[in-house]
């Protein structure tokens, strides 16, 4: 199974539902597939080739997704950086990872200032997006051939690139469909409040099995979280424990109508008495995760109905 074929298969199943929300910007199932075709085969021309190392250093949002999942369609092996990084750590990773091409936001980093052949700053992406070649991208990968490279937290020295094969993406999206979210589904709106290169983007290629749509925040802000909570219909959501404190803190909490269905958080322990709080005002529907580089989610999962275990990491 290849990722692309789950993408096409969305697409031939929900058609124009939406995918993918980005304030006042919807892309559809099958518009999705398109927007992927058309970087994948866009950046196949433009010098790289199967197997090269593309870094994506790009904010939340709906070009994040279309640029992870081009470089699944066409054979590249993505290489994550996260916004919050420093320029230090984008150029290490850059030059680790062998990367051949960069993926960036103009404002996000000065590609004159790493060594990478192939730049395609936001504005050349637009253009591909806008027009470009859509015929299907749909390079074979073998399962166990490398599919994209995450990097540890680095607790000793540098941090240490890891690859991740499609089968163990495919593992990953098994684990999350049976343990975390088992009951996402068609109509579900899954709110990206943390960011995309971190846990958060793990519960989109979820979403899209599963026909659920996916709301972007481009930057995190605890009462903008309520407020497009309740305007999108949130269903579910991942944060981290501290987004949490911030969020029962935030002016609207009192009017938070609790429709989430599941909130995932992990990246940290949560405090006990931040628990209770939560779940007086959300309702038992919190699931904890843990996963590491080398192992993605899910490694253990505390169900909501496990939670009376204290100190418990889940099963």
């Amino acid at each position: 199974m290849e990722i692309g074929s789950l993408i096409r298969r969305a697409a031939v199943h929900h058609g124009d539902a939406p995918c993918l929300i980005e304030g006042a910007r919807t892309v559809s199932f099958r518009a999705f597939d398109r927007l992927t075709d058309r970087v994948g085969n866009a950046l196949l021309a433009s010098g790289l080739a199967e197997g090269d190392r593309v870094g994506v250093l790009l904010p939340n949002g709906i070009d994040c997704l279309v640029a992870y999942y081009a470089l699944a369609k066409a054979g590249l092996v993505r290489v994550t950086l996260n916004g919050r990084e420093t320029a230090d750590d984008h150029a290490y990773k850059l030059a680790d990872s062998g990367a051949r091409g960069l993926i960036h936001a103009a404002a996000l980093i000065d590609a004159d200032a790493v060594d990478v052949p192939v730049r395609i700053d936001d504005e050349r992406l637009a253009a591909w997006m806008a027009d470009g070649d859509d015929r299907p991208c749909q390079r074979q990968r073998a399962l166990d051939a490398p599919y994209r490279l995450g990097y540890t937290g680095g607790t000793t020295g540098r941090p240490k690139g890891v690859t991740l094969t499609t089968r163990g993406e495919l593992a990953e999206l098994s684990a999350f469909l049976t343990d975390l979210v088992p009951d996402l589904r068609a109509g579900d709106r899954f709110l990206h409040a943390a960011p995309i290169a971190h846990a958060s983007g793990a519960f989109f290629l979820p979403a899209v099995a599963r026909g659920a749509t996916s709301v972007v925040m481009p930057r995190f802000d605890a009462a903008e979280f309520l407020t497009l909570a309740e305007s999108s219909g949130a269903t579910m959501t991942f944060l981290v424990p501290t987004m949490l404190a911030m969020i029962l803190e935030a002016p609207g909490i009192d009017d938070a109508d609790g429709r989430f269905r599941r909130i995932c958080y992990g990246a940290s322990p949560i405090a006990p008495s931040l628990l209770e709080r939560a779940e007086a005002r959300f309702g038992r529907v919190f699931a904890q995760v843990y996963g590491q580089a080398e192992s993605p989610m899910v490694i253990t999962c505390l169900q909501p109905e496990d939670h009376d275990r204290a100190g418990a990491c889940g099963r």
